[in-house]
C-alpha cells in the first residue's frame, strides 16, 4: 500500500497527519470516531501507508455482513461449520499476517465480535468459526466508527 499516495486536503484535517503517521510508526492500533463521510477510511489508508508492516493490509465494513459471515470472513472457517461451509477458509486475521486489517464500522458488528475482536487486539490468539483450535497471528488491528457508543468500552 505504500505506493498509493493519500491525499488529504484541509487545514483542520493536515494537522492530523503527524499524529496518524506517529500511531502507524508505533504499530499503535487505533480507533477512528466521526460522522459518516467525515473521512475515516482515509486516515486509516494513511496509517496502512505509513506504517512499516510488510504483510497484506485489507478492510472489511462490519455493516456490510451479518454476524456469521463476518465472522467466517475475518476469523476464518471450518469444512462443515455452518450451512454453506464447503471448504475450509483461511479469513482475514491470517491472509493479513504481520500486515494490518482495517475493520470499518466496528459499531455495527455485534457484542459478540467485538468481543472476539478484543481477544485478537490483547493477545493476538483466535479461533477459526467452528474450531476447537486456537491460532496465534501477528495481525494488526485498526478500526472506525461512526456510533462510539456501539463500541465495546475495552475496544476504546
Amino acid at each position: 500500500m505504500k505506493d498509493e499516495e493519500t491525499k488529504i486536503v484541509g487545514a483542520a484535517y493536515k494537522q492530523l497527519i503527524p499524529l496518524v503517521t506517529k500511531y502507524a510508526q508505533n504499530e499503535e492500533p487505533i480507533l477512528l470516531v466521526g460522522e459518516t463521510g467525515s473521512g475515516k477510511e482515509v486516515f486509516a489508508k494513511l496509517y496502512m501507508n505509513s506504517s512499516n508492516r510488510q504483510g497484506t493490509k485489507m478492510t472489511r465494513n462490519c455493516a456490510a455482513y451479518s454476524d456469521e459471515l463476518l465472522r467466517s470472513e475475518i476469523f476464518g472457517h471450518v469444512k462443515g461449520a455452518f450451512t454453506g461451509a464447503i471448504e475450509k477458509r483461511k479469513g482475514l486475521l491470517r491472509a493479513c499476517q504481520d500486515g494490518i486489517v482495517f475493520l470499518d464500522e466496528l459499531g455495527e458488528a455485534s457484542p459478540g465480535f467485538q468481543a472476539a475482536i478484543l481477544r485478537v487486539s490483547e493477545g493476538n490468539s483466535f479461533s477459526p468459526v467452528g474450531s476447537d483450535e486456537e491460532l496465534t497471528v501477528n495481525t494488526l488491528i485498526i478500526a472506525a466508527t461512526n456510533n462510539p457508543t456501539k463500541v465495546r468500552e475495552e475496544l476504546k
